[in-house]
This record gives structure tokens, sequence and C-alpha cells, in this order.
């Protein structure tokens, strides 16, 4: 196991802070993330739950990262956005590859995007990143848990699960 793809959901936080505010959330100013906060409790968001949700997925993606450099595994993130499925891209989709594992970070809907440009010969792995508002069904473990599972994998304990999947046009 020598190169993962870490696909990462985009929260609905920072979803609305780039439509709002033309910025990710890292990039907002206090006066930013106000008037953002204020046209989201206009539309009748919870502001606690979309920040909670956010910071969980934030701390999660860093868990996956702190244990993909302690095992000295070369990764790149990408978002499951449309540069990541290819829709709407110019440079086209990602190559999967160039990768070992394809690591997606967030719930099942994160899993089934980054799945859509996977022949199945790239193994992937599901990890939840916000237990507490998402069940994860496909998910196999949470990001604490990572660097257990990465060993388990390179020990070769492990069983694939392989997941039928149609395509309607």
């Amino acid at each position: 196991l020598k190169r993962a793809l870490v696909v990462s959901k985009t929260t609905r936080y920072e979803d609305e802070a780039r439509i709002y505010a033309g910025k990710s959330v890292p990039e907002l100013s206090k006066e930013d993330m106000v008037e953002v906060d204020k046209v989201l409790v206009l539309q009748g968001f919870s502001i606690d739950a979309l920040k909670h949700s956010h910071e969980s997925q934030t701390h999660s993606l860093g868990l996956i990262i702190q244990s993909l450099n302690e095992k000295g595994i070369e990764f790149d993130v990408t978002t499951s956005g449309e540069s990541f499925t290819g829709e709407n891209d110019k440079e086209g989709a990602k190559e999967h590859s160039k990768y070992d594992l394809i690591i997606s970070a967030g719930g099942d809907g994160t899993f089934l995007r980054a799945a859509l440009n996977n022949d199945g010969s790239t193994p992937q792995v599901g990890i939840n990143t916000d237990p507490s508002r998402s069940r994860g069904q496909l998910c196999v473990d949470f990001a604490h848990n990572l660097s257990r599972q990465l060993d388990r994998l390179k020990a070769g304990n492990y069983t694939w699960v392989r997941r039928s999947r149609i395509k309607t046009t």
C-alpha cells in the first residue's frame, strides 16, 4: 500500500460559504461569517448543526491525513464534487489506476460519489466522518480507527466486499 486517493465530502457549511461569500471557510473573516450565517438562518438552517458537521468533517479529515502520513503512504485529497467525477470538468476525472486505495471521507453519499469512476480495480474503503449524524452503512470505520484499518490492509487481513451497481442513462 503505497498511494491513496482521499475523496472528501464538501460540507453544507463550506458549500454555502462558497456560494454566499465566494470563499472557503478558513478564508472567511468574522464579518463574512456573520453574513453567511444570516443568510443561512433566513433559509431555515441551524447554524450550530452546520458548523458542528463541518468541524467533524475537518477533524476527521485531519485524522485521516495524520494516519496516512504516519504509515508513510503518499496520498492526494480531492472533493466528491464535479471535478472528481469528471462531470463538467475540463481536465477529466482523476485516474484511479495510479492509486492502491481510495478512501472516501464522509458518509454513504461520499462513498457512492467516489465509486462513480472506480471500475472496481482499485479497492475503496469508506470512513464515516460524522457518526453522530450519519449511519454510514457503506463505511467500514471512523477516522480515529483508520491507522488500525491500514495495518490490516497491509497485512492482507481483510475481506473485500464487492458491490453491484447499475447505471441509468
